[in-house]
């Protein structure tokens, strides 16, 4: 067995994200909302959603005809883009700016192993098989060459050997969306939940994941690297 027989190999993750059961979305959507309306507090709650819902209205009606330019045309991703913007934008008010984003981040962590392992195989299909780094590494620049094409993420390799495999993200669908839409740190919560998620979701792998930057955290790209660990 190789990489290409492995769960949405060669999908972008938009495309495997709208492929999902639709009980793992409506999963995260519930754990979502449930995160927010706790943190958000029963007194608070009605203004809360009165905002959310503003500005939903308000950001569904900005311009952001430039992602089909990157290839980016799926209304639905689009739509949960906006949502989640009008999310944050919500909290922010409510809460206050570091509050709000750190009732987002929260929402991130209680959902990223849902998302993980709905969208990703699991370390025993890359067990299976002949080499699994090699199929790890095919994997993961099938998937980011399926991204750019999408228009989900611009992806470049800087290193792909058998010790360590380096994606830098120059574009990010996610991070431009949320930028149009006014609320940029929004996207810091999607980083965060890679950070939760990874790190430990990749140690049965084999695979120590490391990053120094993001876009959303001004810097100039969004570095992957996965190491191998030494035998």
């Amino acid at each position: 067995m190789d990489a290409t027989g492995l769960k949405n190999y060669g999908k972008s993750w938009i495309q495997a994200a709208n492929e999902m059961p639709p009980g793992v979305m409506r999963a995260v959507r519930s754990t979502s909302l449930a995160v927010a309306a706790r943190r958000v507090g029963l007194k608070r709650l009605p203004r809360f959603a009165l905002v959310f819902l503003k500005e939903r209205r308000r950001m569904s009606a900005v311009d952001l005809s430039f992602l089909k330019d990157k290839g980016l045309t799926d209304p639905r991703f689009i739509r949960e883009q906006v949502e989640y913007a009008a999310l944050f934008s919500a909290l922010r008010q409510v809460q206050g700016e570091r509050a709000g984003l750190d009732t987002l981040c929260r929402v991130a962590a209680a959902t990223a192993w849902d998302l993980f392992d709905a969208l990703f195989p699991g370390a025993e299909d890359f067990a299976r098989c002949s080499d699994p780094w090699a199929a790890y590494r095919a994997y993961m620049t099938a998937n980011a060459e399926a991204d750019t094409r999408d228009g989900a993420h611009v992806f470049r390799v800087l290193e792909n050997s058998d010790r360590a495999l380096q994606l830098d993200c120059t574009w990010c669908a996610w991070y431009e969306i949320h930028k149009a839409l006014g609320v940029p740190e929004a996207c810091k919560a999607n980083c965060y939940g890679d950070e939760v998620v990874m790190p430990e979701g990749l140690r049965p792998f084999g695979i120590v994941f490391r990053r120094e930057t993001t876009l959303a955290r001004g810097g100039p790209r969004c570095d992957f690297r996965f190491e191998r660990k030494e035998p």
